[in-house]
C-alpha cells in the first residue's frame, strides 16, 4: 500500500491509537507526538500509547502528557505503529494481531527498520529503509497532509 493511500486513509478517518513501543526510544516517542499532533489538528480523535514509562529524559515534549498505558480494543477505526517492525515491542502483541485478523481493523506501520511481523500484519506499510528514522517519515506524511508546523 501507497503512501496516498494512507494519507487518505488519515484524512478520512476518525479515530485513532498510535503505539510506542516499549523501552520507548527518542524517534519512536517524537514520531508518535507529532503525528498525534497533526491528526487532532485535522480534528481526530487520537489515543497514543506506551506500555512502559516515558522516560524522564523525554518529558519535555508537548503532548507527552497525554500518553496512555492501555486502551480499549474497540474504540478506534485505525491503529498505527511507529518505529516498531515487530509487534512484540509494542507490548500488545496479541491485542493488535486480534484486532486485526479478527476484528478488520486497519493497521498502518510506519517504520524505517528491516521486516518483520508488523510488516505482514499490516494493512498499510509506510516503511523507507533508506530514511534515517521514523520521525522523518512522519513529518513527510505531515507536509502531505497540509498540516502547518509550529515551533512550539
Amino acid at each position: 500500500m501507497g503512501s496516498n493511500e494512507v494519507i487518505d486513509l488519515f484524512s478520512q478517518k476518525e479515530t485513532f491509537l498510535l503505539l510506542i513501543h516499549h523501552c520507548p526510544d527518542g524517534d519512536a516517542i517524537a514520531s508518535s507526538l507529532a503525528l498525534g499532533m497533526a491528526l487532532r489538528f485535522l480534528g481526530k480523535q487520537v489515543d497514543i500509547v506506551c506500555a512502559d514509562p516515558i522516560p524522564q529524559a523525554f518529558r519535555f515534549l508537548p503532548t507527552v502528557h497525554k500518553v496512555k498505558h492501555d486502551f480499549l480494543s474497540g474504540d478506534y477505526e485505525v491503529i498505527v505503529t511507529l518505529d516498531c517492525g515487530d509487534s512484540r515491542r509494542t507490548g500488545f502483541s496479541e491485542r493488535i494481531k486480534e484486532l486485526v485478523r479478527k476484528n478488520n481493523k486497519l493497521l498502518v506501520n510506519i517504520d524505517h527498520h528491516p521486516k518483520n511481523d508488523l510488516h505482514s500484519l499490516a494493512t498499510h506499510n509506510i516503511v523507507d529503509y533508506s530514511a534515517p528514522s521514523t520521525t522523518y517519515i512522519v513529518y513527510q506524511i505531515i507536509k502531505s497532509l497540509e498540516v502547518p508546523i509550529d515551533h512550539k
